[in-house]
Formats: structure tokens, sequence, C-alpha cells
């Protein structure tokens, strides 16, 4: 449904403009939130409603701007890419290794459609 402007199955639950407005990052640098040492979604990740936007490229990646995603607690994750017309969910328990799982599964991802 996130993916898809809000509709899911041929079924509109949110508008267009809901998941623009959810998809689009709240704190930017005219907002200036600082972003705590604590802000988890990092420094490439601004925030938009209920999940954190990708405004830069991390280095050493090919990962897009627009990008949406969330990162649970126990390492698992989800993310959304407008750009590629795709989605991923990972379910993983492994609370010490959720960052680097996701980064490597994210890269394979991203070198498996060349970017």
């Amino acid at each position: 449904m996130l993916l898809n402007g809000g509709t899911l199955d041929g079924k509109r639950y949110l508008k267009a403009e809901t998941i623009a407005s959810m998809a689009s990052d709240h704190i930017g640098p005219e907002t200036k939130i600082a972003h705590e040492p604590f802000y988890f979604p990092g420094d490439t990740s601004g925030f938009g409603l209920g999940f954190a936007v990708r405004t830069v490229v991390p280095a050493n990646t090919s990962w897009p701007l627009g990008e949406y995603r969330w990162d649970g607690a126990a390492g698992t994750s989800f993310f959304v890419d407008p750009r590629d017309d795709m989605f991923a969910i990972c379910m993983v328990q492994a609370p010490s290794q959720g960052g680097r799982i996701q980064f490597e599964l994210k890269t394979l991802i991203y070198e498996a459609l060349n970017r």
C-alpha cells in the first residue's frame, strides 16, 4: 500500500497526498532540529510521518534518495524504494547484528540491480 500510493489490491486506504507527506522529511535543515547522538535513522536521513526518509546517499553505496524505512529493536527492518518500485522486509531476530545484516542485505539487493 505504501509503495502504491495508498492503494492495495485495487482498494484505496490512504490518499496519495497522505503517503507523499508520510514519505517526506519533516525535520530538514530549515527546521533547525538537531540530530542528537541517539538519532537512530542516522546522519543520512530525515524523518517523515512514521519512518526515516533518506535525504543523503550514504558513502560507498548506491542507495536511493527518497527511500523510507524503519528498523526494529530486535534487528527487523523494512524499506520502501519508490525509485526502483520495490520494498523489502527483513524479519531477523538479531538485536546486536541487525544493522550489519540490514546493510549487507541492502547492498546485495542494489548490486543485483546494478546500482
